[in-house]
């Protein structure tokens, strides 16, 4: 156990340019704004919490076809 103690942690590494693979970008990517008074709300610490939102549920006939079988 000690001597696994220094060794980095396992896991799937997603930076891209740790995974080997030919990625190209073009094109200046997608406009966003930012509302200056939740920047602001942010900066000053005068929040209470951040809730999660669910955008969209895609239904799935199977759990199945998500472990691959």
């Amino acid at each position: 156990a000690k001597e696994n103690a220094m060794l980095p942690p396992g896991g799937i590494d997603l930076n891209a340019r740790n995974l080997e693979m030919d990625i190209a970008k073009e094109g200046a990517g997608a406009p966003v704004t930012f509302d200056p008074a939740m920047i602001a709300e942010f900066q000053r610490g005068d929040f209470s919490g951040i809730t999660p939102v669910i955008l969209k549920i895609t239904p799935i006939d199977s759990p199945l076809a998500l472990l691959g079988l």
